[in-house]
């Protein structure tokens, strides 16, 4: 009978079952949430504006929603609008993107349920942007699961040639996840610029499509109006005191102190790849050295963070 059980978790259709049920998780997840705060604008009046006007409106009334994120406004627009189409994109995108992390983590047993309980291990202050959120959702998840989708052809094309059908298939990745946030946008674009050059003479062509998508989302996106005026909701600065202020009010603890067990655990997994490795013992001592830096500024910040927020 264990043999059973133990065959059954390691045969070919317990992925496949365990990524329908997500499917079915999510949406049904979606079904049941309460739209809230930005939604009610996207599903409103004003979302009905914006989205005859190219996303584009007075300053005074729209804000930041005055913006280029195409693909995201339109996703939350229409989500808002049906719920069988909210309910599929739910399930959809969270599935894809917890699939994705599963391949790129090599197929696994651990791997499955491991990327099956990441939206679940998330701080609190996350679960309520990507998961609870329907606008958060649609700005955050969908472009992720694209970008993963993207380094599993990567990885894919290492094993065997692929047809120029896929160079296709990246150019519209890289031209689709770019008009869903702006940071994404321009993350993006140095990710196919770091695959090209990990590449080198080995690039492909779909890895050239791919940057070229990217290039041209960010064109589309940042020769929005919405960027070129003055605006009540966003703005630019190179003060240095402004820049800390904002870092250590706001953009720290979405980077940091939101995430600190998360940050220890992939550096402890870093460095027990690094110690099972072929490299040398030179290279190792090296690495420990930069290591133990890292991991007691992590520390050391958040601990001064925690006793003076404001300062």
């Amino acid at each position: 009978m264990l043999k059973k059980i133990k065959g059954f978790f390691r045969g070919k259709f317990f992925a496949p079952i365990m990524f329908f049920v997500s499917f079915l998780y999510f949406g049904l997840f979606r079904v049941l949430m309460i739209p809230s705060g930005d939604d009610y604008f996207w599903g409103g009046e004003q979302g009905a504006y914006l989205i005859r006007h190219m996303f584009y409106g007075p300053q005074a009334i729209y804000g930041g929603s005055s913006n280029g994120r195409y693909f995201g406004n339109t996703l939350e627009i229409f989500t808002m609008h049906s719920l069988p189409l909210a309910a599929f994109s739910y399930g959809l995108f969270w599935t894809l993107l917890l699939w994705a992390m599963w391949r790129l983590a090599g197929k696994s047993i651990t791997a499955l349920l491991l990327s099956l309980a990441f939206a679940f291990t998330l701080q609190g202050a996350f679960i309520n942007n990507v998961l609870a959120w329907n606008a958060g959702f649609v700005n955050y998840v969908p472009p992720m699961a694209l970008v993963l989708s993207y380094l599993i052809i990567v990885d894919y094309g290492q094993k065997k040639v692929l047809p120029w059908l896929f160079a296709l298939l990246t150019l519209v990745l890289g031209y689709s996840a770019g008009l869903f946030t702006e940071a994404l946008t321009l993350g993006q674009i140095c990710l196919a610029v770091l695959v090209i050059l990990y590449f080198n003479k080995r690039t492909k062509l779909y890895h050239i499509t791919y940057l070229l998508g990217t290039i041209v989302s960010a064109i589309v996106m940042f020769s929005h109006p919405g960027y070129h005026g003055k605006s009540t909701y966003r703005g630019t600065t190179f003060d240095p005191k402004v820049i800390w202020s904002w870092f250590s009010n706001v953009t720290h603890f979405w980077l940091i102190t939101f995430n600190v067990v998360l940050l220890a655990a992939i550096l402890l997994a870093i460095l027990t790849l690094v110690l099972k490795s072929g490299f040398s013992r030179v290279k190792k001592n090296h690495f420990i050295h930069h290591f133990s830096s890292v991991f007691v500024l992590l520390c050391s910040s958040e601990c001064n963070f925690a006793n003076h927020p404001q300062e």
